[in-house]
């Protein structure tokens, strides 16, 4: 599951898209690092919650 900080939710709307593309280019890694190993087919997927802003 992935949750967004509510600040990030709100500067994402209030921005034009060149800056929205650096936003998202900075929380990334985050990303990827959360969701690395994850397997949604496996018989019993990991739960995990990634955190983003």
């Amino acid at each position: 599951m992935l949750r967004f900080d509510e600040e990030l939710v709100h500067a994402m709307a209030r921005c034009d898209t060149p800056q929205r593309i650096r936003i998202a280019e900075k929380h990334e890694p985050t990303l990827r690092e959360g969701m690395r190993g994850y397997d949604p087919f496996a018989r019993f997927p990991n739960a995990r919650v990634v955190v983003i802003g």
